[in-house]
């Protein structure tokens, strides 16, 4: 099969560009594949182990035209059948206008790696335009379906995480009733709500410790609320590190937590429980495509402290298995997913 890949703003750095990574050098090995990617990142370290599998085009440019021109020619040489998955919802519109002006049969399917909901950074609208839809997570699936796309078109496919063989297990001291990480963007407000993690330690009567793995544009606004609010004992920053797990292995902790209001399909979690970290997550929607309660976790009710602190007792007192952990997540290993991803991309190309 011929499969082109497109998309633009990637961070280089987030968990959309560690699937992309896996699902493009998987499918190169037995089709021809290439990717388009439009737009600057932070870094396109992330690309190098694409290149020698796949074809890789970057194509940056401040001018909206030339993008645009740029990206209907890619769109007007495409072959009959190729696959084109197109991670970006407005490059749909445009691959569907080519199609339908100049007779092209190729085939259109959208793969989003964020919430179609609480988001205002495209008309959600356009997904229309696709043939098919892979989704990566129940709570897209239903948005999917409440906008009125038939369910023959979508496929849920979940995403990808490879199987560890290491174990990271709680720290050998006592110091703390609970050490915790939180490993992503640093945002206190807004998607990833991180304040209210902050908030539950500070109130729970549990001596608590946080380590927080990342950066974000709201690290200068964490450290003033560490310093104003005297935790300094309970939150321990590490900055953006390119291995947090190793990090997490040699200190030891006892679970991840996440207390997002909105994901798409949460990688962190996933990572987490590939080491047999269990995990304490908000009840944002799809949150239990991963989220098991007692075997790999405890959840809260999103924006209530007092759950929160409530939950911080359960876990604790909860005995969690770290191979149960583990296991937990077998649908979405490697293996597992390829073999379900190969077959749905099968199914799409001959229909």
């Amino acid at each position: 099969m011929d499969i082109v890949f497109i998309g633009t703003n990637y961070s280089g750095k987030g968990g959309t560009e560690n699937v992309l990574t896996q699902v493009i050098k998987h499918l190169s090995l037995k089709n021809n594949v290439a990717f388009y990617k439009l737009g600057e990142s932070s870094t396109d370290e992330w690309l190098k182990a694409i290149d020698d599998k796949a074809k890789v085009i970057k194509y940056a440019t401040n001018n909206k035209i030339k993008e645009l021109i740029f990206i209907c020619k890619v769109f007007l040489t495409l072959k009959d059948n190729t696959l084109v998955i197109s991670t970006s919802p407005n490059f749909i519109k445009i691959a569907y206008l080519i199609k339908k002006c100049f007779k092209k049969k190729y085939k259109i399917i959208s793969y989003i790696h964020f919430s179609l909901k609480n988001q205002d950074l495209f008309n959600k609208n356009v997904l229309k335009y696709a043939d098919f839809h892979l989704a990566i997570s129940s709570s897209i699936c239903k948005s999917l379906i409440e906008m009125g796309i038939p369910k023959s078109k979508i496929f849920l496919i979940f995403n990808p995480i490879s199987h560890k063989q290491d174990i990271i297990s709680s720290p050998n001291n006592t110091k703390y009733d609970l050490s915790l990480a939180y490993v992503g963007r640093v945002y206190l407000e807004g998607q990833k709500n991180l304040v209210e993690a902050i908030k539950g330690i500070e109130k729970s009567k549990l001596n608590i410790h946080l380590d927080i793995l990342g950066s974000g544009p709201d690290v200068n606004s964490l450290k003033e609320y560490i310093k104003d609010n005297k935790l300094e004992e309970k939150i321990t920053l590490f900055g953006w590190v390119k291995n947090p797990w190793s990090i997490l292995k040699n200190k030891g902790i006892d679970g991840l937590i996440l207390t997002s209001r909105f994901e798409g399909l949460p990688m962190v979690l996933l990572e987490a429980m590939s080491y047999g970290i269990p995990c304490i997550v908000s009840d944002f929607e799809g949150f239990d495509d991963v989220l098991k309660p007692k075997v790999n976790g405890v959840y809260y009710k999103l924006n209530n402290i007092d759950d929160l602190e409530n939950k911080f007792y359960i876990f604790r007192n909860t005995s969690f298995d770290p191979i149960i952990v583990k296991d937990s997540i077998n649908l979405f290993y490697s293996n597992v997913f390829f073999s379900r991803l190969d077959q749905v991309l099968r199914n799409i190309y001959l229909s």
